[in-house]
């Protein structure tokens, strides 16, 4: 069994407008929402065994304070490039490369594609991954790179404003 949590970065700052994309931090709510949503994970399972982050300084800061809230330790939080506004496609790449050893792990990445990846394995049809959206899914697997909807067991969906968690 594999568990997959796929994390959209949380509300990132536009009062810098001579910043690039790139180095845009994470706003009062971001800050805000990041433990929160790192508690309701916390809240769901005993441990994570790796956090996968986009290189983008809002990523960054997101899983580092998801970390933080779930007990994992910052340090080793590995830096992945190719999330940086990766598609869909590109999300299922770097999943698929993850090494087999870890069973729980933790993407942390950008819009659009991670809406785009939530309606290939979500039951239901989902507009849009807010901000500090989690995704969590279980698949009947052994090993990452077969990652398919095939092998989907269980799919949640989570986000700061949603009432029932």
């Amino acid at each position: 069994m594999k568990e997959l949590t796929i994390i959209r970065h949380a509300k990132s700052s536009w009062a810098e407008p001579g910043l690039s994309d790139h180095d845009r931090p994470l706003n009062k709510r971001g800050l805000q929402n990041s433990p929160e949503m790192g508690q309701r994970l916390r809240q769901k399972a005993t441990r994570f065994d790796l956090i996968v982050s986009s290189h983008a300084l809002r990523a960054r800061q997101t899983a580092q304070l998801i970390a933080g809230a779930i007990d994992y330790p910052a340090d080793q939080i590995r830096i992945e490039q190719n999330l940086y506004l990766a598609s869909s496609s590109e999300i299922l790449a770097v999943a698929r490369s993850l090494p087999n050893q870890h069973s729980r792990i933790v993407l942390v990445g950008h819009n659009n594609g991670i809406t785009d990846l939530a309606n290939v394995f979500s039951p239901e049809y989902i507009a849009n991954v807010p901000t500090c959206g989690i995704l969590t899914m279980r698949f009947d697997m052994e090993e990452w790179n077969h990652l398919d909807p095939a092998f989907l067991d269980s799919f949640s969906f989570d986000y700061p404003k949603n009432n029932y968690s």
